[in-house]
């Protein structure tokens, strides 16, 4: 069994995994996280914090430190507050993946710093939205696949 698991982690380096946290538990989050071999957690909220018991910074990192997952907080790959709270008013998501785009084209570096990652971990982009078509997590796992389509999958878990 855990040669078939590390089987499945070498096979799964070079997916990047995103995940919302929106209606899970913290346990299940950990289960899926686990069940996908992710040693690597990237936080894409310019904000970590949650109103949500667990999935606040501090909270998170020391949890999935206990259990074996690293976590990296990468607020330049965050939506600012200014963006969210137009989204919210006007529910304009081209408008809203248009302005992402800009700041995550002032965020290179950090981006070639996951997909460099990717080549040793198993990683996940990690959000609040449930839907990854209607997160910003999208956009950023796509700038990260740019990289190299061919060697880069993405899953939404």
């Amino acid at each position: 069994m855990l040669q078939n698991r590390k089987a499945d982690k070498k096979n799964m380096r070079d997916t990047l995994f995103t995940i919302g946290y929106e209606g899970r538990t913290l346990e299940s989050f950990l289960a899926t996280l686990k069940e996908h071999c992710v040693d690597s957690l990237f936080d894409v909220r310019e904000l970590p914090l949650s109103r949500k018991k667990g999935f606040s910074k501090n909270a998170l990192e020391e949890y999935l430190t206990r259990n074996g997952i690293r976590y990296f907080h990468l607020p330049q790959l965050g939506s600012s507050r200014v963006l969210r709270a137009q989204l919210k008013k006007t529910q304009d998501y081209l408008s809203f993946f248009a302005a992402m785009e800009n700041t995550l084209s002032a965020a290179e570096e950090t981006i070639d710093l996951i997909y460099r990652h990717l080549h040793e971990h198993v990683s996940c982009l990690l959000c609040f939205e449930k839907s990854a078509d209607l997160c910003h997590r999208s956009l950023v796992a796509k700038k990260i696949q740019e990289r190299n389509p061919n060697r880069v999958g993405i899953c939404n878990l």
